[in-house]
Formats: structure tokens, sequence, C-alpha cells
């Protein structure tokens, strides 16, 4: 009687940790043609990348689960896409043999880096030739790439200076023979090591010796598919083919824990959440499992793909998991009590300062702000509201306040177009004059969007000068979005000195 009131109260425990961690289904993301691979969230948790075997990767807007970007490029599908710790730049590793880094804010090819392959003869003096890749991870200083896949080597490439080829670090098979798949990697806890999942192990390499450091096995006789950061800040996890996810202590190297989450043979991932209370899971035909980590019993389901969840991730600043199916679409899911970020607007709205927007062309220019006309030459003003021919000085900075659009677009109110006027005057009497249009808006609404608008508005002001006959390499465009206010975004005044164009004297 005594046991079957513990096995009561057991299954009751379980069952009530299964209800406790409830997610609901909050969008379903559409746009790939083919298996979709794997997912990655940015470090700030509001834009996710999805890359499959359509040969492109997609990045996403967390919240409104609207497309920012489109990456194409690659020839072949796409394995893994991976952010920088500063979420500036996405990388992509392709079936093609090629790893590509891209800007998240434009969306534009930074970098192509290729992987050195392996060639092997069969019996019949075919000549195979491996070069594939599985993976790829930034450096925790945004300078490096880390990849590498079927061929074996292990790749390191520069990135944060264009045009730089890549590097072999290591090579973990014998020339001659057929040699195992790196199928996955990682940065290891400390931020010094690479770390790959090649045949039954995961190796720990020394980012900047590239010598072998760690070794960690679950079994002889069991492959492992993927490695990432664990649960702590000092293990690291692996999935392994054996349906089973291991964890290890990285500076110990001794095993932490098994959990079983899938049937042997399938491959997946497994990430945690953001407390490293709870591990989301794939591979279990259509449906995403979440475990609670330390009791080791499953919590939830996540159900409504078509086909297999081939990955599934947690999202890093919030209780969101994303999976991907080779039914080609992404779901997002949060946890009923989650809220998102501050709700967005349809686009960045942005209301220009009523007194000027009342102005028509014929009236006069409003004078620059009276306080700064107020201020002594030793108080020396960085941005000047205008442009005068006599202020002309490689470096200096305008802050052209009154050119503004109407609310979230990239076209002028009238009142800019004195100022425009003005500054094509100037470029046309200076003609070894080049500058710097950059382009500013507030934090209203998603930074990314904001980001692709400043990018639209500076692009105004330079098609407008190239039509009045300059010439566009006299003219370079670059895009902040919110990320350089220079006040707070606590009022609307304050929010109306950050929506502004600058321009940058560069020659003259």
């Amino acid at each position: 009687m005594n046991r079957r009131i513990i096995l009561f109260f057991t299954l009751l425990s379980i069952s009530l940790v299964g209800t406790a961690q409830d997610f609901e289904l909050h969008k379903t993301l559409n746009a790939h043609t083919a298996g979709i691979h794997n997912i990655r969230f940015s470090p700030d948790g509001k834009i996710l990348a999805s890359c499959g075997y359509d040969n492109n990767a997609i990045l996403w807007d967390v919240q409104t689960g609207t497309r920012i970007h489109t990456l194409k490029g690659h020839r072949s599908g796409i394995i893994e896409v991976s952010f920088s710790p500063n979420g500036k730049k996405v990388a992509t590793a392709s079936i093609d043999g090629t790893a590509k880094v891209w800007d998240v804010a434009t969306g534009s090819l930074f970098g192509t880096y290729a992987c050195q392959p392996y060639s092997l003869k069969d019996g019949n003096g075919n000549i195979a030739i491996r070069k594939g890749l599985s993976f790829v991870a930034f450096s925790p200083d945004n300078k490096y790439i880390w990849f590498a896949g079927e061929s074996s080597y292990i790749m390191k490439a520069r990135v944060d200076i264009p045009r730089q080829t890549a590097d072999t670090v290591a090579f973990l098979g014998i020339h001659g023979r057929y040699v195992a798949m790196i199928t996955g990697g990682c940065i290891s806890p400390d931020g010094k090591d690479v770390l790959v999942s090649y045949n039954k192990s995961v190796l720990g390499f020394d980012m900047q010796t590239g010598q072998l450091k760690k070794r960690f096995m679950y079994s002889r006789f069991v492959d492992i598919n993927d490695v990432v950061a664990g649960p702590n800040n000092n293990q690291i996890t692996a999935w392994c083919y054996t349906g089973d996810v291991v964890t290890w202590n990285y500076k110990t190297e001794e095993r932490v824990k098994v959990l079983k989450v899938t049937t042997p043979n399938n491959y997946s991932c497994a990430t945690f959440s953001k407390d490293k209370k709870y591990l989301v899971t794939g591979a279990f035909g259509t449906m995403a499992r979440v475990w609670d980590w330390q009791k080791g019993v499953e919590v939830d389901k996540l159900e409504g793909h078509s086909k297999i969840v081939r990955t599934s991730r947690f999202n890093p600043q919030k209780m969101i998991i994303a999976t991907a199916s080779s039914d080609n679409t992404v779901k997002l899911w949060k946890e009923k009590d989650e809220t998102f970020w501050d709700q967005p607007q349809e686009e960045p709205i942005e209301e220009p300062n009523e007194e000027i927007a009342k102005q028509t062309p014929e009236e006069p220019i409003e004078e620059p702000n009276k306080e700064i006309a107020k201020q002594t030459p030793e108080e020396p003003i960085e941005d000047e509201s205008t442009i005068k021919e006599e202020d002309l000085i490689v470096g200096k900075k305008f802050n052209l306040q009154t050119i503004q659009f109407e609310r979230g677009k990239d076209i002028f109110l009238k009142t800019a177009y004195p100022e425009l006027k003005n500054l094509l005057e100037i470029m046309k009497q200076h003609p070894q004059t080049e500058i710097r249009l950059e382009g500013h808006t507030d934090n209203t609404g998603s930074r990314y969007l904001n980001w692709t608008l400043s990018k639209k508005r500076v692009q105004a002001v330079q098609k407008y000068l190239i039509d009045g006959g300059i010439a566009k390499n006299r003219i370079r465009i670059k895009a902040f979005g919110p990320d350089n206010p220079i006040a707070p975004n606590d009022t609307e005044e304050n929010k109306q000195k950050n929506r502004r164009v600058e321009v940058v004297i560069l020659k003259i």
C-alpha cells in the first residue's frame, strides 16, 4: 500500500512539472522551398536565422515573424548558420565547401571563405572530393570564424578584414585513408578553444596554437553528431546517435549527465533555456520535446510540424523556442506567460518636428538651435546644423536636422529641400569634396527595421545629389539605425534629435 502511495505522488509530481512549462505556438515562418536544416537566434534574441537545402539563409524578426533579409549566394544546401557575439554579422556554412559572412543590418555579403577539400580514390580509381561544411562559429572577439566539415580539415579565417583567405589549423584524418566527418562544433565555455564533434569524440583545440587539448567520449561504439554549450558555464553537451544527450564538465572532462531524448540513429541538436533549467530536443518524429534538465523528465511536447523536427533551439533572452522541420517551416513557440519585447509598430514611425513640418519651401529655414548659438569659441561644436563653405574641414561632421522625412518612409518633407539644395551647391562648387552620409533613427520599433529605414533615407539623400550631377563615388553612405543616439530616447523632443542625417567631410 505504501509503495502505491509513493508511486502515485511520484507520477503526480511529474505531471505537475509537465503542466508548469506550457508552450503555445506563436508564429509559423514559411519561406524556404526545401527542408530546413538549422536555425540560430541572435545574441539579443530578436532575430532568428534559418537555413536549408534551398541554398538560402533567411533572417527573421522574432517578434513580428516578418522576413528581414534573404541571404543568397551559396551553390548548395546550407547546413549551419551562426551569429557573431556582437550580433552584427552572421555566418553560413554550406555543402558547396564555403563559409560566407554577411552583414546583419544590410544583408550584404562580407566575405567568402573556402574549406580545404579532401580527395580520395576508391577501389575503381575514381576520385571523390569531400569539402562540404557542417559547422561555423565566430571567435569571442568577433574577428575570426572557425569552420569544418566532411573533409576533416579545421579552418580559420579572419573576417574583420575583408578578402582574407582561410588557414588550415588541423587535419583529423590520415592522408590516403577514409576520414570521418566533423559533424558539428562550437566555442568552449571559457572562449579559449574550438570544439568539434568527430567520429566518437568531442575534441577541443586551442584557438591560439591549434593544438589538441581535450577529448570527450561517451562510448567507443557511439558516434557523436553535435556539441553545444552546456547548462553551466563550465559544461558542454553533445548529441549521440544512441538518442542520448550527454553533458561533461569541461575542466575535469568528467561525465555529468545522460538523458535519453529519442530513439537511436536520429540526429539533431540540444539547447538550454536562458535560466539553464530546461532543455529542448528534436528528432522525435514530428514533435520537439521540452525537458526539466535537473529532474530528467519531459515537461512539454511541441506538436504541429508535418515532418520530422530536425532542429530546435531556445531563445537566449526569452522563454521562446524555435523548431525547424523538413516540412520547410520554422515554428516559434512561447511560454504562455512570456512577453515579447516592446510591441513594435508595423514600420518605424518618426514624427517630424511640428513647427518645421508646417513650413513651406518659400518660408525661411529656422535658425540653428539658440542654445548652440550662444556657445563661445571655448565650447567647440561637434555637429553643425547646416553646411557652410567656410566650415569645410576634413573630419568635420554636420547634423542636418532639417532634412526630415514622412513618417516611417524615405520621402522628403518639403522643408528638407533648402538644406538638400545647399548641400548640392557646395558639392558642385567644390568638385574635389567627398562626403559620407550617416543615417540615424530613434529607438521606436524594431532595431533592424530602423537600420533598414536609416539606410533607405541616406540613400534618398545620395540619389538626390546624384540626380543633381554629383558623381556617386564622391558620396559614401552608412546606416546606424538607433545605435548612436545623441540624446536619451525618453521624450519626443529627444527622439526628434536622434532622427537625423549627418554629413562627414572626407576629402576637400
